[in-house]
């Protein structure tokens, strides 16, 4: 397998998927010689071969592979900010190859995060989760649960400063919300509106065009200089607001940086070349007269109609002289505008979207109502709070960027 022509530093491991252990051998899941560890380099390649089919989308398996072996090597993962596990048992023997038995897989990233409680905000240490896997042939037995909770206990100190304990973490469930909620990850609102495509010569009617004359396209520099940077100090000042209206209730979020953002683009941008050899370099549009933003991304999938623009983040400054529903309708018609240009039979999505986004996003619909729909089935996002037991949570810009 070559490696991929983006970064030819990145060098792939040549191997294929475990043969799987007859029915006979599987131990029980509550063994007590089952153990959760990180995976060696070639049980990660082994990984991502067993789970290839679920996640490579419109990708071959090796096309997949070598993404992500690239996306180890981004600014949010690189430096063992990535970590990636396995379940496995230490009574069962090695393969030849050196590699450990795989029961089930997942990886964690190290992500920074914010919590606020009486309006004090405090920087912390928070992990996402993402490829929790199973093969079909070891299913039923437990060990997806014995994985999870074993991560869970893993995640409360992992990668934290000495002495010090995890607050949270967080994951995105495409099974529903039973299964992880029953290890303690919580779903949360999970609401998201959904916007059609629009060609530039677009059938708007007058009355629903809004004033696009500040509209500016941004590409990854601008991000990184100016964007992110605004984005983090807003999300800040709302954090401390929101919690000073709601003081005894604890709020988190997860930074919203270019880290996050460059993770998510490079992803993007690995599929663009493959799949079409085009560079998406448009990441998002600011509104210069209000400094109103949207950072935003292309996501492909198995069948056209998954293929959609997503938002990551909206930014909105908290003085927009006559409010910020004009500036941002403007906006979301720039990224129907996008999402058209690239074929993205599903639209454009946006995640949590706050009160102001919605109406925004009412005044392009006209007459047809903008529906607010929850996600129940896929990209379910869901917290641990390792707080207090039972105590009410609130997430805040639980948008697309957060997502692993």
């Amino acid at each position: 397998m070559a490696s991929f022509a983006m970064n030819p530093d990145i060098s792939i491991v040549e191997t294929t998927a475990p043969v799987p252990i007859p029915p006979s051998e599987l131990p029980a899941s509550s063994s007590p010689s089952i153990t959760l560890v990180p995976a060696t380099l070639l049980e990660r390649y082994q990984s991502w071969y067993i789970n290839s089919h679920s996640w490579r989308g419109p990708l071959s398996t090796e096309q997949y592979i070598s993404r992500e072996a690239f996306l180890e090597h981004q600014l949010l993962t690189r430096d063992g900010k990535i970590t990636y596990w396995i379940l496995t048992d230490t009574s069962l023997s090695v393969g030849a190859d050196g590699a450990r038995p795989i029961l089930a897989t997942c990886e964690t990233l190290r992500k920074e995060g914010y919590l606020v409680r009486n309006g004090n905000l405090r920087k912390l240490v928070t992990h996402g989760i993402g490829s929790v896997f199973c093969r079909k042939e070891y299913r039923g037995r437990g060990y997806a649960s014995r994985m999870m909770t074993e991560l869970g206990k893993s995640l409360e100190t992992w990668q934290q400063e000495k002495g010090t304990k995890a607050s949270f973490s967080v994951l995105w469930s495409d099974i529903g919300r039973s299964f992880y909620a029953a290890h303690g990850w919580r779903a949360m609102s999970n609401t998201r509106i959904s916007l059609p495509v629009v060609s530039r010569q677009n059938s708007l009617q007058p009355q629903n065009k809004p004033d696009c004359s500040g509209v500016q396209d941004l590409n990854a520099q601008d991000l990184r200089d100016r964007i992110c940077p605004k984005a983090i100090t807003i999300l800040e000042a709302n954090l401390r607001l929101r919690s000073e209206h709601r003081p005894n209730i604890p709020h988190i979020a997860i930074r919203p940086d270019y880290d996050h953002m460059e993770w998510q683009h490079a992803r993007e941008n690995f599929q663009a070349k493959i799949l079409f050899d085009r560079d998406p370099k448009i990441k998002g549009a600011e509104d210069l007269a209000t400094g109103c933003a949207l950072i935003w991304c292309r996501v492909w999938g198995e069948i056209p109609e998954n293929n959609k623009l997503h938002i990551l983040h909206t930014v909105i400054p908290t003085d927009v002289k006559g409010g910020p529903i004009g500036s941002i309708a403007a906006l979301l018609l720039r990224a129907q505008m996008e999402a058209k240009t690239w074929d993205m039979h599903g639209g454009v999505e946006l995640w949590s979207p706050a009160p102001d986004v919605v109406n925004a996003a009412q005044s392009l619909a006209g007459i047809e109502k903008v529906q607010i729909t929850i996600r129940d089935k896929e990209s379910v996002c869901s917290l641990r709070w390792i707080g207090g037991e039972g105590e009410e949570v609130e997430w805040f810009a639980d948008e697309r960027y957060c997502w692993c």
